[in-house]
């Protein structure tokens, strides 16, 4: 509401939403907020709330312009039971936390209070990148501190969602050094040291995704990030290894610098991250053979059969479509090419 002549007055307008989010168990995942399913062997007590949100999940939370170039700051609070969820976890440092204080209850019983939680992230980011994460029970962590080239101090942790938290927890060491040895290339390299003061990822069985590299709150397979020196081969460390770096990296070539558009910026997106995380990974033995296997064997089903797939696509029947070997290995040696032909 702006009565003067003064333009540069700012108007603020809140738009409240409720959302009523009716039997979410048996909505498809991979879309939005959800409910994991329960598997054989799981444990019951357990209850989990994930997000996925890229390309155009957070739209089925709220409305909102979920486009990649409309950028904005997310202040989050989140609010829940404490009984059913007394873990609450969001994008960025949590600024705030406490019980919420109902006036109009005279019930003093703890577990039938509700706890609240805000995190702000100061960096405008893209819908897709918002995540939550929610349990019915405190997640246990694996935590560590790395110091960056000007002397932040940024905190890592590695959750788990896994009951047996004693036997994964140990597991999730090799990706947290990786994690560190990462965060001090990008330094190195491109002179890119990371933004925020804290930086989660997520363990889960239940991800059906293998990574989201949603801005200081992966998700991750768990099958994806854990490792055992007793059992874990060659090949999966190095996945391993690969994976944890590309969705580190995401966060300048990504998260910071994102997309104009899915269609055609995505191939850019996904090939200069790839492109990042070879590079990172070279000095590890058969990378680079292992990278060049995968682009012949997605690219050319036959010695005689190209497949002319361009690496910017100008028109899919879905946005899911996007993700192929083509935009993110093909899109890796357009990079490539780009480095050695300009430097």
């Amino acid at each position: 509401n702006n009565n003067n002549n003064n333009n540069n007055n700012n108007s603020t307008i809140m738009l409240q939403t409720v959302v009523e989010l009716s039997d979410i168990a048996s909505r498809p995942p991979l879309s939005g907020l959800y409910q994991p399913r329960q598997r054989p062997g799981d444990d019951r007590s357990t209850r989990l709330l994930l997000t996925q949100c890229e390309p155009t999940g957070f739209r089925q939370i709220t409305y909102f312009a979920d486009r990649p170039d409309n950028t904005a700051i997310f202040t989050v609070r989140v609010e829940a039971s404490t009984q059913a969820f007394p873990f609450l976890l969001s994008n960025g440092p949590c600024v705030e936390a406490g019980i919420v204080d109902d006036n109009n209850s005279d019930n003093d019983d703890p577990n039938q209070k509700r706890h609240y939680a805000i995190f702000h992230d100061p960096h405008p980011k893209p819908s897709y990148l918002f995540c939550l994460v929610a349990a019915s029970r405190r997640l246990p962590y694996l935590e560590d501190v790395y110091t960056t080239q000007s002397g932040r101090s940024v905190t890592l942790r590695l959750y788990t969602t896994e009951s047996s938290a004693t036997h994964v927890l140990p597991r999730l060491q090799f990706a947290l050094e990786t994690l560190k040895k990462c965060m001090a290339w990008d330094e190195e390299t491109y002179g890119l040291e990371y933004d925020l003061d804290i930086y989660n990822i997520v363990a889960s069985q239940h991800f059906a995704l293998g990574a989201m590299e949603n801005k200081g709150l992966n998700i991750f397979q768990t099958s994806l990030i854990a490792t055992d020196p007793q059992c874990t081969t060659d090949v999966t460390y190095n996945v391993v290894e690969k994976t944890v770096a590309h969705e580190y990296l995401h966060n300048w070539s990504g998260n910071r610098v994102t997309l104009r558009d899915w269609y055609f910026e995505f191939g850019l997106k996904e090939g200069l991250t790839v492109f990042r995380d070879q590079e990172f990974t070279r000095g590890t033995p058969g990378a680079r053979i292992e990278a060049v296997k995968i682009l012949r064997q997605k690219q050319f089903s036959s010695p005689t059969a190209l497949r002319p797939d361009a690496a910017r696509e100008s028109s899919q029947h879905s946005l899911d479509d996007l993700a192929s070997s083509t935009t993110y290995h093909k899109g890796a040696e357009v990079c490539r090419m780009y480095k050695v032909l300009l430097g």
